[in-house]
C-alpha cells in the first residue's frame, strides 16, 4: 500500500509542480473557469478517461483551480473520473451487456454534471 501511494501521490504532486511551473496562472479559465458555460461539461468529458486514481485526484484539481478552473468545475472532474474512469469501465464492461453498459456511463455522466452545476450555483 505504501508503494502504491507514494507512486500514485509521487506523479500527482510532480504533475501539479509542473502545471504550478509552466502554466501561467489562469490560464485555464478562458475554458473551464466561471465565465465558461462549457467548463463542467468538458471538465466531465477530461475527467472521466483522465482519471488516475484517487490519492492523485485532490493534487491535481487543486492545481487546475489554482490556475482558473471553476470550483463546480473540479468537483465534475472529480466525481466523473471516479465514476467514469477507464479502470472502472473495464471492471464493469464484462458484467453487463451492451445497453445496461451505456446507460451506466449516461447516468454518471449526468450525475457528474448536476453536481458540478450545483456545487457552483451554491458557492
Amino acid at each position: 500500500m505504501t508503494k502504491l501511494i507514494v507512486i500514485c501521490l509521487g506523479l500527482a504532486f510532480a504533475v501539479e509542480y509542473q502545471m504550478q511551473v509552466y502554466m501561467a496562472p489562469e490560464a485555464l479559465a478562458e475554458y473551464v473557469g466561471r465565465q465558461s458555460q462549457w467548463a463542467i461539461p468538458i471538465a466531465v468529458l477530461v475527467g472521466s478517461p483522465a482519471y488516475l486514481d484517487g490519492y492523485s485526484a485532490l493534487p491535481l484539481a487543486r492545481g487546475l483551480i489554482d490556475h482558473g478552473m471553476s470550483p463546480g468545475a473540479a468537483i465534475a472532474f472529480l466525481v466523473s473520473g471516479s465514476v467514469v474512469s477507464i479502470w472502472g469501465a473495464i471492471a464493469i464492461y464484462p458484467i453487463l451487456s451492451l445497453k445496461p453498459f451505456f446507460l451506466y456511463l449516461l447516468l454518471a455522466a449526468i450525475g457528474s454534471l448536476t453536481v458540478g452545476w450545483v456545487y457552483d450555483w451554491v458557492t
